[in-house]
């Protein structure tokens, strides 16, 4: 079934518009793209790379990175803190044109799906635990802060609507997910397993409430239409 079957009234937004808007609320909303544990989250460094905002985030003093936990490490009062960003967004659709998909999501992708691409940098704190934290708050991260690695994850799924009328979410489901560039296979499921969710209950949810907000409240239509 189309996804605009039984639909009155039909709007379409090109590949470049969507990406627009993402990278809009990168820069926006960057706590949504950036998570970090004790250290990263309350100093402008240790970071991987350098968060693009725009100066009224930095104004209200929004923060630029989620705090979470940090890591235990077992059967010691010992924790490392660790820093996980997603730096880059890319969103494609059917026929697919902006990426090409790895062939473990078998593409070319199908009628009424998505995909998007994400370069995810992160890393792992580790230093002794009785140091002296060596890191300067000068603002920007310096070469030989902290070792990071980048990986290419790659996602596809499908758009829904939820909720009555003039209380209505786009929703983005993810189905399949892939990371290249990672091995063995069953770090890889682990992790895609990890990511599946946090896209699917964390980012995407909060993303998508921002996206329709803007689809929905540009086209004001009445509740009775004859």
């Amino acid at each position: 079934m189309k996804f605009t079957q039984y639909s009155d009234i039909y709007v379409a937004v090109q590949d470049a518009g969507v990406n627009r808007i993402l990278n809009h609320i990168m820069a926006q909303r960057p706590s949504l793209f950036n998570y970090g544990s004790i250290l990263p989250a309350t100093n402008p460094r240790p970071i991987c790379r350098e968060i693009h905002t725009v100066p009224q985030v930095v104004q209200a003093n929004n923060l630029l990175i989620s705090r979470t936990d940090p890591l235990p490490i077992i059967r010691t009062p010992i924790t490392l803190d660790y820093i996980i960003q997603l730096t880059r967004g890319t969103i494609d659709f059917f026929p697919g044109s902006a990426f090409s998909l790895p062939p473990e999501l078998d593409p070319p992708l199908k009628e009424q799906q998505f995909a998007v691409n994400f370069k995810v940098c992160t890393s792992l704190i580790c230093q002794p635990w009785n140091s002296i934290l060596p890191f300067a708050s000068s603002g920007k991260k310096e070469e030989g802060d902290i070792d990071c690695f980048c990986l290419n994850l790659f996602a596809t799924g499908g758009f829904g609507i939820a909720g009555i009328p003039g209380k209505q979410n786009i929703s983005m489901n993810i189905s399949g997910i892939e990371i290249p560039e990672l091995n063995p296979e069953s770090l890889e499921k682990m992790i895609g397993c990890y990511a599946l969710l946090t896209l699917n209950q964390g980012i995407f949810p909060q993303i998508m409430a921002a996206i329709s907000a803007l689809a929905f409240n540009a086209i004001n239509l009445p509740k009775s239409m004859g």
